[in-house]
């Protein structure tokens, strides 16, 4: 699949989405002891706390986009090696069945796929495994009447698991309760300590920054957040009702759902000490609940990975006496699970290498004609590559790295609102998906050009370039004639006159 990629990107690298670039663009920008998207104006366009500070860490030591490759490459190891390891526990008779079923767990957990997001869903996955396994750990060594010993990593994933993800609070807070019905007080109140700590630091820095508690990316894709951080109690209610409603229509939430009752039915096979069934069924349950209802599913199948590799970890370990004592129906059983799963991630698997083409013919020609055809103050509304390495005022109409830009969406956006706020910042030009902005163009924007691409990961295949500011129309206009003279062959530039609608 490596291969399959840089064959479509013509050895270089490019990532499955836009996303990952606006973390690094972040990052950069953290270098420079700044928090934001462009100089002088804060933001907080990263749906995590942590990934943008480790990817400034490789960014320093000069690694580049590679270094995104290896926080993603790395913990997926990890994340394989504890699910083996769990499986591996179930010690099967038919080896065959071991074999076969490693390779579709890996898929269960779009382990293939998923190191070329280049985002920070591997390492969320570890984390959450760290739990899962620290809590095996304590059930099988706890000894009558003491207190079993927590494993270092075990706390290590209980705060890095909410840093990396929101997401990962739940999990964290229920391997705190383990930790407190095992008597294990030190350990629980040092791990929650340290969530609330840095959550803390946060949030302070984000306020005295004239921010949201909650980065933008979260306000602006997440209506539970959203609804939550302004008190919409209603709102918040009618949102966690519309979240759980997705099972109907959304093949990974329900198969998230199935593995839940599997689990609950596992609770009820013998071979475990009952407490530690009930323990490990209560962390993975808990878990899972709660990102049925808060959580996301899907964008090229990352969101719901770290809870499916969770529940898949609990599951081996449940159903593992079953397969210890030779039950070949188990074992079978076990494959089919997996192999279900792994359904799931075999399409978004295959388009990994154009989903990678697609973001180099898209966002990063778009990055291009920024910084070597156009390099003025630019709207738009996909972030990442055009702000990554590129030191012109981005200003992001949707919102993600423009806190102003996110409240006027919040508030409704009309064709006054873009033309103020595109003047006041001095942007003479846009490139964004007309679709996303119906209504909100504001008639005195000329199209003056539309750039055309295969679609896999890019919401659209058509980007409208518009010029807002009627002075700059001859520069604009020769920049995209050079701008098509230099494109690659597998996209398209038409070039329109500004008495044309090409709509």
């Amino acid at each position: 699949m490596a291969l399959k990629l840089f064959v479509q990107t013509d050895g270089e690298l490019f990532f499955t989405l836009d996303d990952p670039y606006i973390h690094l663009s972040l990052a950069e920008n953290l270098l420079r002891g700044h928090y934001g998207i462009n100089p002088g104006e804060y933001a907080s366009p990263s749906s995590s706390i942590l990934y943008p500070f480790l990817l400034a860490a490789t960014l320093a030591i000069g690694l580049g986009d590679w270094g995104a490759l290896a926080l993603n490459v790395l913990p997926m190891l990890g994340a394989v090696w504890i699910l083996a390891g769990l499986l591996a526990r179930t010690r099967p008779r038919i080896e065959l069945v071991l074999l076969l079923t490693l390779p579709l767990m890996i898929l269960a957990v779009n382990g293939y796929g998923l190191v070329f997001t280049g985002m920070e869903h591997p390492l969320h996955l570890l984390a959450s495994l760290l739990i899962l396994a620290g809590v095996i750990r304590m059930v099988e060594t706890a000894e009558p009447g003491q207190p079993p010993k927590v494993p270092a990593w075990m706390l290590a994933g209980l705060v890095l698991a909410p840093l990396l993800r929101f997401e990962g609070l739940a999990l964290s807070l229920g391997g705190i309760v383990v930790l407190l019905s095992y008597r294990r007080f030190g350990a629980a109140i040092v791990s929650l300590a340290a969530i609330v700590a840095v959550f803390a630091a946060h949030v302070s820095l984000m306020l005295r920054l004239g921010l949201p508690p909650l980065p933008s990316s979260v306000m602006v894709k997440s209506e539970a957040s959203a609804a939550a951080l302004d008190g919409a109690g209603t709102s918040l209610l009618t949102s966690m009702i519309d979240a759980t409603s997705r099972v109907h229509n959304n093949e990974p939430a329900r198969e998230l759902v199935i593995s839940m009752l599997l689990i609950l039915l596992a609770l009820f096979l013998p071979g475990h000490a009952l407490r530690s069934r009930l323990t490990v069924g209560f962390l993975a349950l808990f878990a899972g609940a709660a990102h049925m209802v808060l959580g996301k599913f899907g964008w090229f199948d990352r969101y719901e990975i770290y809870i499916a590799g969770t529940l898949l970890g609990a599951l081996f370990w449940l159903a593992a006496p079953l397969i210890r004592r030779g039950n070949r129906a188990a074992a079978a059983f076990f494959l089919l699970i997996c192999l279900a799963l792994g359904d799931n991630y075999q399409d978004s698997t295959r388009k990994v290498p154009y989903a990678a083409q697609n973001i180099r013919d898209q966002q990063w020609q778009m990055h291009r004609f920024a910084t070597e055809f156009y390099p003025h103050p630019v709207a738009l509304n996909d972030l990442g590559w055009v702000s990554y390495r590129n030191d012109t005022y981005v200003l992001d109409l949707w919102g993600l790295g423009s806190e102003e830009a996110r409240r006027m969406a919040e508030t409704g956006r009309t064709p006054e609102k873009m033309q103020d706020i595109v003047s006041r910042h001095g942007v003479g030009w846009a490139m964004v998906y007309p679709l996303w902005f119906k209504d909100e163009i504001p008639d005195s924007w000329c199209r003056i050009a539309d750039l055309h691409t295969i679609q896999v990961t890019a919401a659209h295949g058509n980007v409208a370039f518009y010029l807002t500011d009627p002075t700059q129309e001859n520069a604009l206009r020769a920049a995209l004639t050079r701008f098509q003279a230099d494109l690659l062959p597998s996209t398209r530039l038409e070039i329109h006159a500004c008495a044309v609608d090409p709509a």
